[in-house]
């Protein structure tokens, strides 16, 4: 949510088991969808 992202002053991810993981974002807004970032690895 909005509030966790400002508290914690990004995103978290808990309890991935071990692996390769891909993560893309997009923002939305009342003016719509933007495009989607390039994929980050991890």
């Amino acid at each position: 949510s909005r509030q966790e992202y400002r508290k914690y002053g990004g995103a978290k991810l808990n309890r991935l088991n071990p692996g390769n993981y891909t993560a893309r974002i997009q923002a939305t807004s009342l003016s719509g969808n933007g495009s989607w970032t390039d994929p980050v690895f991890f």
